[in-house]
């Protein structure tokens, strides 16, 4: 199979530095579809985003050929990471935290098993990382099965968690179509 040597990197701006950047750090950032949306500095479907205030100092996943596409179209500062056996205090500091943390056990196609599920509980590395190192801001994101499975119950598990972390949580469904994704 052909090795594909491009990558979106080569044909943007992202991260472009200039004064005034946020610093983020991104946990189960997978190949980087929530990272891109907090660099901007791209143009999809006829429509140019600019580029934001946010610096990705680190991104990781346990998955290989994820971070393999996100050093390609991102950048080189993506590492492939047992996020459960990491030592928190290894990873930057960042006003930022972002993550999309594994919906497996969440999704309506998934197995459905919530926090018994051998990923259900990887959120807690975000909570850890909260109490850890204090950023200003998070965004954790998932499945909107998360919200129903259980009647509820797991999401308000997490977000009672995140909340003792010492957060308040607002929830958003979004509609990937009404972005231009379909």
């Amino acid at each position: 199979m052909p090795i594909y040597q491009g990558g979106l990197k080569d044909h943007c701006n992202l991260g472009t530095k200039a004064a005034g950047r946020y610093t983020v750090i991104s946990l189960f950032s997978g190949c980087g579809g929530l990272d891109l949306g907090f660099l901007g500095g791209f143009q999809y479907l006829d429509h140019t985003y600019s580029a934001l205030p946010f610096e990705i100092l680190e991104a990781h996943d346990f998955n290989q050929k994820a971070i393999e596409t996100y050093r390609l179209n991102i950048d080189d500062q993506a590492h492939v990471t047992d996020l459960t056996k990491i030592n928190l205090r290894d990873l930057p500091e960042a006003e930022v935290l972002i993550g999309g943390f594994p919906c497996q056990d969440f999704s309506s196609s998934g197995t459905k098993q919530g926090l018994s599920g051998s990923r259900g509980r990887l959120y807690k590395v975000m909570s850890s990382y909260m109490r850890l190192h204090k950023p200003k801001i998070v965004v954790a994101e998932n499945v909107p099965h998360l919200a129903r499975l259980a009647k509820g119950e797991y999401l308000r598990t997490i977000l009672k968690e995140f909340e003792e972390a010492g957060y308040n949580f607002n929830i958003w469904d979004l509609y990937a179509p009404d972005y231009g994704i379909s």
